[in-house]
């Protein structure tokens, strides 16, 4: 795996496709990209990175721009830079904390020195730069030196910086038929040990070879936790195989028979249903098939052929397969989106439906690491992110921040045990019956599962006698009062609040992602309980929220309608109804 690409694409939206292919195959955590030819009104998003980017409006077609894509699976912050030079700058943690600035120098612009200087000055140490400077030096592979080239030579020797460039050529100069070294790759003394340096052989149909810098013990790659494929999934099989007996819940301690069902279902679940690769997103083309591949193969064999032999009927060759690989595609991706719109009919669900009208526009929900920052510490490995946004939620959650006359009646009432037994048996103390676990199984969302893997989907798969065992443990939990301790743990995933820094630990909210045997249970006990409170109208009748059949908006249009006969008994109810629904 590559930790960082850095590659002049000159026109990304014509290069997208070549863009995910270099993705795809080496899974880099930064990709720096040049010549972009971005609008500012322009949307652009990869699927599993995050994307930074500065962009050039020209007077009738945008030039230049760059841009920065992190990988949504290494901590990241966006470095803030002040400077007139196309470039941009992000903080990553693969294996450290380094920060990648990406730049683009135009050929024919006059760069001050002074600007590059103060460019360097700004970004954190240890940092590397990857960029198109388009300077000619020998110490990068050219037999000639121009002025931006003596401009380079001296921010390195300036800055005590270290070239990771050797003499392979970078850049294919059609007209000419020759190679240049245009495309640098520039680091800190202290990362020139840990980086190794090469040059792709292929030009994904750009003029620039993607640069390879990847670090020497690997790119601390990043695994996804693998999820089962429903859509896959063998369930006659499934349902075979996941029997739980009552053997397994009735002579052995609560704890025990919990695990012994969880296992029981998870594999049947591991031998019946495939899983997803715990292995980087591979982004997805649906329009690729065996002509574009041939064609792609064609071209690359074309290429391979002018390599070696650079003449003007090879080069005419080559291009011919260029061309001719590109209409393939263009074809391709025409009949591809043909072909789904033509499926589109009245059964297709709106999900169905807007699910692949937002990946044909790019539209994703990604989450990234972000690297938190405190008054006195920075925190960029996963782990130390990790525990420090845990201690966050333990320390706002805990009973520190309440007043002590609160602990103190909280800690006697804690310690008061609570007795469910009374003379005569009441409905809600009773057993749960069949009807209530199966009523709890179908009104059940299919959520993401807790620490245990198990989801709603499963459970619904299971027989009859299945269930009976499992409506077995689940009275004796509830008679036995015993809270499984598996049960106590959970998968807390923080989201960052609406408008917050990301960078603050204190930004985030905690979503615990609980058992579904856990939940299927509460649901159990909570309907018990909603069903009597209302029956013994113990909920106060202006309580809307959290009951079936109300809703919030209900209690505002009482208050409307009240209003109406006190204050303005000329204006009409359906008047007020208007004006709250147009925000009035």
């Amino acid at each position: 795996m590559t930790s960082f690409i850095s590659w002049n694409c000159r026109g990304l939206r014509t290069r997208l496709a070549d863009l995910k292919s270099i993705i795809s195959t080496y899974q880099p955590a930064c990709v720096a990209l040049q010549e972009t030819f971005l609008k500012s009104t322009m949307t652009m998003q990869v699927r599993g990175y995050n994307c930074v980017r500065r962009d050039v409006d020209g007077d009738t077609s945008p030039t230049g721009g760059v841009c920065l894509f992190t990988s949504n699976l290494f901590p990241s912050n966006v470095v803030t830079l002040h400077t007139s030079l196309q470039a941009v700058a992000v903080r990553i943690h693969v294996h450290s904390l380094v920060t990648v600035c990406c730049v683009y120098l135009p050929p024919n612009d006059v760069v001050p020195q002074v600007d590059l200087n103060h460019l360097v000055s700004q970004l954190p140490a240890p940092f590397i730069l990857l960029g198109d400077f388009n300077g000619h030096s020998p110490l990068w592979g050219h037999d000639v030196t121009n002025s931006r080239g003596r401009q380079i030579e001296q921010l390195i020797s300036d800055h005590c910086l270290c070239l990771l460039n050797n003499d392979e050529k970078t850049y294919f100069h059609a007209p000419t038929r020759t190679f240049h070294s245009l495309d640098l790759a520039i680091c800190s003394p202290t990362l020139l040990p840990m980086l190794n340096f090469e040059v792709a052989n292929d030009l994904h149909n750009s003029d620039h070879f993607p640069l390879l810098v990847s670090h020497v013990n690997g790119a601390g790659t990043r695994f996804r936790p693998p999820t089962y494929h429903f859509h896959r999934a063998d369930w006659d099989k499934f349902t075979r195989l996941a029997i739980i007996t009552g053997t397994m819940v009735q002579n052995r301690a609560v704890d025990e028979a919990v695990f012994n069902v969880t296992e029981a279902i998870r594999n049947a679940a591991d031998a019946a249903i495939p899983r997803t690769s715990n292995s980087p997103r591979k982004l997805c083309k649906p329009w690729w098939n065996a002509s574009c591949q041939q064609a792609k193969k064609e071209q690359r064999r074309a290429w391979g052929i002018f390599r070696r032999y650079p003449t003007s009927d090879n080069l005419i060759a080559f291009k011919r397969a260029k061309a001719l690989a590109r209409r393939i595609r263009r074809q391709c991706q025409r009949e591809s989106w043909i072909q789904y719109v033509s499926s589109i009919t009245s059964s297709t669900t709106s999900q169905q439906l807007w699910r692949k009208v937002k990946a044909a526009n790019g539209l994703y929900r990604d989450f990234n690491i972000p690297i938190l920052e405190t008054s006195t510490a920075l925190y960029s490995s996963p782990l130390d992110v990790a525990n420090l946004i845990g201690k966050t939620f333990a320390s706002v959650s805990s009973s520190d921040s309440y007043s002590p006359a609160f602990q103190a009646t909280k800690n006697r009432l804690e310690r008061t045990p609570i007795n469910f037994r009374c003379r005569q048996p009441l409905p809600y103390n009773c057993d749960f019956d069949m009807f209530e676990l199966k009523r709890a199984l179908s009104s059940a969302h299919n959520t993401s599962p807790g620490p245990d893997g198990i989801s709603y989907v499963l459970l619904r798969h299971l027989i009859e006698d299945s269930l009976v065992s499992l409506l077995y443990l689940f009275n004796r939990i509830w008679r036995e009062q015993v809270y499984p301790t598996q049960w106590q743990e959970a998968i807390v995933i923080p989201i960052l609040k609406p408008g917050k820094d990301p960078k603050n630990p204190l930004s985030y909210r905690p979503i615990a992602l609980t058992s579904c045997l856990c939940k299927t249970l509460e649901r159990m006990v909570n309907a018990r309980l909603v069903y009597q409170l209302e029956k013994n109208k113990s909920i106060p009748l202006f309580q809307s929220g959290f009951r079936k059949g109300r809703s919030t908006l209900d209690n505002i249009i009482t208050a409307r309608k009240q209003n109406q006969k006190r204050f303005c008994p000329e204006e009409s109810f359906s008047f007020y109804l208007f004006r709250y629904r147009e925000g009035i």
